[in-house]
């Protein structure tokens, strides 16, 4: 540990997850946030017991149990991601160092690729994101046993240690565990001697990955019984959801520019082909493993979908990490061949650096843009408070309930922010964080009641574009209010 800490590496790595991700000290909510922190506690750890996240139901009893405030929650979550990001990042760098390539800023780079990938944004917008990131850290160990135990068989201590990890990793959250089966494939295709050995190999990466992934579902269909994967499945449905989630996936959520994920891997994908062709004595058989290494990272990141209901099939950058690992992925594989090419790492080092900067871009956008929401959520909810307060000092008529209704064209955030699927959508978008958002930022408790179809028919003929009076109705004890 003292070594660890005296590496500068370490601080360097620190340094970059601070630029990327440190505007999060600050608090900041998401739909499921204003859940978390107004709904039942029994509802909130059923919640995550139901989608098989135990590490997390755990975390949160350990917050109710001893009654820790919102903001040393927040600010312990927001430690453990910072910790358990840079901690990944230095892991993997020497694991690249030391398997892959001797450049280190090359290493540096690849690294930073794999885990700060474009996807990862939205882990850190969720109160849990500690554990969310804790369950890539945990991957990263499971890659690491794993590797040793590819260069040394016989050492079952290495396979029960990868098992361990995985399964702490896929209890955090189930969506990066895929990270794993893609850079063990890697690994498996770096370390095979032949096909009789890869087929082992492989075997052996899909008894890491599956075992804890059975558990999980196991206890997600037959002990706690989560709704994904016990719901109905209607084939056309879910193949037309999976076709769209897809296709979001490859345009990257629009995170990035249009088009510039699918550009460049087609770009890296070709450079990967002529490296194989001017490295390789095997070229055909390379280039085999090069489309068999993409197939895998594609599925074992579509393929928890399919089992899922086809109404819970919601294709999003937090569930799909690993799928946007896999320039990088391509990359290593590229390293493996061009040993010390140094045109062809010229190269490398340039379309890294490219893809990290405009990460870095698309990041700071959906960051602004996201405390902008929360603003403008506080605001809205606070101007609600206000009108319940003169309501009841005029009429002596103490509110208690609230009756949420939607106008003709309800938004989903406001004019001009970045929205993508989750990310940047309003509290008042959501049935799980409108009245909780309302409560939360004026202290009090509403209770959810059905609409007034007068009412209903009212509003749905209005079609506002800013908050005003004219969508608050007060009858008797209950505030009846539509968004826009």
């Amino acid at each position: 540990m003292k070594k660890i800490l005296q590496d500068k590496k370490l601080y360097l790595f620190f340094i970059i997850t601070i630029a990327f991700f440190g505007i999060f000290v600050h608090q900041e909510f998401a739909t499921d946030t204003y859940a978390v922190l107004e709904g039942p506690g029994r509802n909130i750890l059923g919640n995550f017991l139901q989608s098989g996240r135990l590490v997390t139901s755990l975390f949160f009893i350990c917050v109710k149990i001893f009654k820790v405030s919102f903001s040393t929650t927040y600010i312990v979550s927001f430690a453990i991601a910072i910790f358990a990001i840079t901690f990944s990042i230095y892991k993997l760098y020497y694991l690249i160092k030391e398997e892959i390539v001797k450049n280190e800023l090359i290493a540096i780079l690849v690294s930073i690729l794999i885990i700060i990938n474009p996807f990862s944004i939205e882990l850190f917008l969720f109160i849990e994101k500690g554990v969310m990131t804790l369950a890539i850290l945990f991957s990263v160990f499971a890659v690491d046993e794993f590797v040793k135990l590819l260069k040394n068989k016989n050492n079952k201590k290495c396979i029960i240690l990868s098992i361990i990890f995985m399964a702490l990793s896929i209890s955090c959250y189930q969506g990066v565990a895929a990270i794993f089966l893609a850079l063990a494939t890697l690994f498996v295709i770096k370390y095979s001697n032949n096909f009789k050995d890869f087929i082992i190999k492989t075997v052996k990466s899909l008894i890491v990955y599956g075992i804890p992934a059975v558990l999980n579902v196991f206890i997600i269909k037959f002990i706690f019984i989560g709704e994904r994967v016990n719901g109905r499945i209607i084939l056309s449905e879910s193949i037309l959801r999976i076709k769209n989630g897809i296709i979001s996936m490859i345009k990257a959520y629009d995170i990035l520019p249009k088009y510039f994920f699918a550009i460049m891997f087609i770009v890296v994908f070709i450079i990967a082909i002529i490296e194989c062709i001017r490295n390789s004595k095997q070229k055909v058989l390379s280039i085999i493993k090069l489309i068999y290494l993409d197939s895998v990272i594609s599925i074992s990141t579509i393929a928890p979908f399919i089992m899922q209901s086809s109404d819970s099939i919601w294709f999003q950058p937090r569930s799909t990490y690993a799928f946007a690992s896999i320039l990088a992925i391509q990359i290593m594989y590229i390293l493996i061949y061009i040993g010390d090419d140094k045109i062809s790492q010229y190269l490398i080092t340039l379309i890294s650096i490219v893809i990290i900067i405009l990460t870095f871009y698309g990041f700071t956008k959906i960051e602004i843009d996201h405390y902008t929401l929360n603003y403008e959520d506080k605001i809205i909810c606070q101007n609600i408070g206000r009108a319940i307060e003169e309501y009841q000092n005029s009429t002596g008529i103490k509110v208690h309930k609230i009756s949420i209704y939607k106008d003709k064209n309800p938004r989903r955030t406001y004019k001009s922010l970045f929205i993508s699927g989750d990310i940047n959508e309003s509290s008042f978008a959501t049935d799980w964080s409108d009245v909780n958002a309302i409560c939360y930022f004026n202290n009090i408790k509403l209770e959810k009641v059905e609409n007034n179809d007068n009412l209903k028919e009212y509003f749905k003929e209005k079609d506002w574009d800013n908050f005003n009076d004219e969508q608050i109705i007060f009858k008797n004890n209950t505030i009846h209010l539509c968004v826009y």
